[in-house]
């Protein structure tokens, strides 16, 4: 081996140590905080809402609910994965609780409307965090957004997969702010 091969080979070796560093050491922290980030902007957004609107008290089901589901969230963050959320999403069933919407009837429409936007902003963080977080699903939810600028179906295929990750995540997040409370 000559020494400009093994310069090359140093040199790759050492961009590819570099690329490992930056992926591991300082992406995923980013792209927890950004997730985080996201969440807290939802959940203030919430408190002016119920500060702002007499029809929604701080007491609210509706907004205690939304409120405690943002805060599992933020502190489930970190263990928001897709691999946790196929095996969350075989083990629960799919259907929506009666209870979300419930809570919301009685509230004008308006603060419904505001309520259940939150609530899917923080869905599709969540979900963007995780699809962001791993290179095959990066890979292929690109494929499938790519093939959908050309095909409905693709799009309704992306939307439902990136709810299908999301859901089960919040709702194990959910569950183990409960416990933990």
């Amino acid at each position: 081996m000559t020494i400009d091969q093994w310069l090359g080979e140093m040199h790759f070796w050492s961009l590819l140590a570099g690329v490992w560093l930056l992926l591991f050491a300082c992406w995923r922290p980013y792209r927890l905080d950004a997730l985080r980030e996201t969440l807290f902007a939802l959940r203030d957004e919430l408190f002016l809402i119920a500060d702002d609107e007499e029809s929604l008290s701080f007491s609210h089901p509706a907004y205690t609910e939304l409120r405690n589901h943002l805060n599992s969230m933020i502190r489930f963050a970190e263990k928001m994965t897709f691999f946790r959320s196929l095996v969350f999403w075989s083990s629960v069933p799919k259907a929506v609780t009666k209870s979300d919407v419930n809570e919301l009837q009685g509230l004008p429409l308006h603060v419904q409307k505001r309520m259940l936007r939150i609530r899917a902003e923080a869905s599709v963080a969540v979900a963007n965090h995780v699809i962001y977080g791993s290179p095959l699903l990066l890979i292929v939810f690109h494929a499938l957004q790519t093939i959908g600028h050309a095909n409905n179906f693709a799009k309704t295929l992306v939307n439902r997969v990136r709810s299908g990750i999301a859901r089960p995540l919040e709702a194990q997040a959910r569950d183990q702010y409960r416990l933990a409370s």
